[in-house]
């Protein structure tokens, strides 16, 4: 028996249009299952023999990055908890319990809160509006 040889072009296994890693939806499931259900021991094997074998690409940098790269949030977190240690006197510097990286996460996640709190406030007054009970009476 002849042993399969995956595409060059198109889906590695079926030819149709590419997806995912050199995979159509269909075939990327299937190899992300068969990935899944395998003992975690084994998965890095089977996905450098994959990739060794032709039949998935290999993982490529770039997408959406992993975590916020923005060095702006930084600089500000840290200059804020300094100005938030300058303002109470007889405190040093290490005494502070949160770190600036630890304080921008607090700041963001009141930031989330906050925004959320508006979306919801949004939501209830305009359900408000279309409730049933609220329609005019017809004139006439």
């Amino acid at each position: 028996m002849t042993e399969a040889k995956p595409k060059t072009t198109g889906c590695r296994v079926c030819g149709a249009d590419v997806k995912t890693r050199g995979l159509c939806d269909k075939h990327y499931r299937r190899y992300s299952r068969r990935l899944k259900s395998m003992p975690e021991a084994e998965r890095e094997a089977f996905e450098e023999r994959c990739i060794a074998d032709g039949w998935v690409l290999p993982l490529t940098k770039g997408g959406r990055p992993k975590e916020d790269a923005d060095p702006f949030a930084d600089i500000a977190a840290e200059v804020h908890a300094e100005a938030i240690r300058n303002q109470v006197p007889g405190v040093e510097p290490a005494a502070n319990k949160y770190s600036a990286e630890e304080i921008a996460a607090m700041e963001s996640d009141q930031a989330e809160i906050e925004r959320v709190s508006r979306q919801e406030k949004t939501r209830q007054a305009s359900k408000k509006k279309s409730t049933p009970g609220a329609r005019r009476k017809k004139s006439g």
